[in-house]
């Protein structure tokens, strides 16, 4: 997103408490404690405004950059994409566990292909991590075994109320999972199977493609901008950006640092709160 601050001089003084930025839907109203802003350090505080669509970057020639919200800053946007494992479903020993018995029977680094794995599609990491075996027929193992296994699921602390306080038609589910393993954990957790849940087996490429991301929104029958992603992992947040999407990462699977391209980064899911607001389905998202 870009702020086109060019007609104006640089230590132009903005005298604002706060800076609301973004489409007529999706907006961005962030909490500045400066009582005088100039052009020049609200420009390294943040760029903003303009859609954040794959169209809009091509033809600009750059990727927008993540905005790095601070707290006391909202998200106004339509609906929520939320990825599914490492956000909603903790499946971290479940995944574990079958990347270790898979791996181990073909001779590979357990760890190395748990690394991989994370945020992808299983028949991406077979190519990444193994392109000497028959992609299809290992990915249908792999599935088959993911099936079968429920070790350590739980869900994420807080996940059940920040579902349940939304429409059923203001969110989705994205993941990179199958759709068996999909509905799966989400069954053996007790969280509810979304309306609209896009699986690995309704895309042809997965994360970091932001197909799966923008199959959500029109499925939702909302625009991408008025789309907020919620996400554990890079591959996911890199399909959000690319989608248009503002997006907000939550540790636990991956470090703060490398969720640094996300819009905001928060603790744990429990850190996010939403709300409707308007009487037009609008949300507010808020986050510790």
């Amino acid at each position: 997103m870009y702020f086109p601050t060019s007609s104006l001089a640089d230590e132009t003084p903005l005298r604002i408490a706060a800076f609301r930025a973004g489409n007529s839907l999706c907006t961005i109203t962030l909490a500045i404690a400066a009582p005088v802003l100039t052009v020049r350090s609200l420009e390294r505080f943040v760029t903003v405004l303009y859609r954040r669509d794959a169209t809009y970057a091509r033809t600009q020639g750059r990727v927008p950059e993540a905005l790095s919200l601070n707290q006391g800053s909202v998200i106004h946007c339509k609906a929520i994409l939320f990825d599914l494992d490492g956000v909603l479903v903790d499946s971290a020993e479940c995944v574990a566990a079958v990347c270790t018995q898979w791996a181990l029977a073909r001779g590979l680094d357990p760890d190395f292909v748990l690394r991989t794995a994370q945020g992808r599609r299983v028949q991406d990491t077979i190519r990444a991590v193994a392109p000497h075996l028959d992609v299809d027929a290992e990915a249908a193992a792999l599935v088959a075994l993911e099936t079968r296994t429920t070790t350590g699921l739980s869900p994420v602390a807080g996940a059940d109320a920040l579902v349940a306080s939304l429409p059923a038609d203001a969110w989705a589910v994205v993941t990179s999972g199958a759709r068996p393993v999909a509905t799966l954990r989400l069954r053996h957790v007790g969280l509810p199977i979304p309306r609209i849940l896009v699986t690995a087996d309704d895309v042809s490429r997965g994360k970091p493609d932001p197909e799966g991301y923008l199959t959500a929104a029109r499925e939702l029958g909302q625009d991408p901008p008025n789309c907020v992603v919620i996400e554990d992992a890079p591959p996911g947040i890199a399909a959000a950006r690319a989608a248009g999407m503002c997006s907000i990462g939550v540790t636990g699977t991956f470090a703060a640092e490398f969720l640094s391209a996300a819009d905001v980064v928060v603790a744990s899911l429990g850190a996010i709160r939403i709300r409707a607001v308007g009487g037009a389905g609008g949300l507010e998202i808020s986050w510790d």
